[in-house]
């Protein structure tokens, strides 16, 4: 049996429902999530809120 937990969680903007999730989720507008995607060169999402705290465009997730 495989340990999932280890899985790095991705942030997947390739389609139109993926990105609307991810700026729900994140709390960010599109323009943000991109940006952030772009200045970490990385799609794991701790990858990305830690970048979107650093920049204090962050609110955390949703629950």
């Amino acid at each position: 049996m495989k340990n999932f937990s280890n899985l790095r969680e991705t942030v997947d903007i390739s389609e139109e429902q993926q990105t609307l999730y991810w700026t729900r989720r994140l709390k960010v507008s599109e323009a943000s999530l991109k940006s952030a995607i772009r200045a970490t060169c990385d799609v794991n999402v701790q990858t990305i809120e830690a970048y979107l705290k650093q920049k204090n465009a962050f609110a955390g997730p949703s629950n």
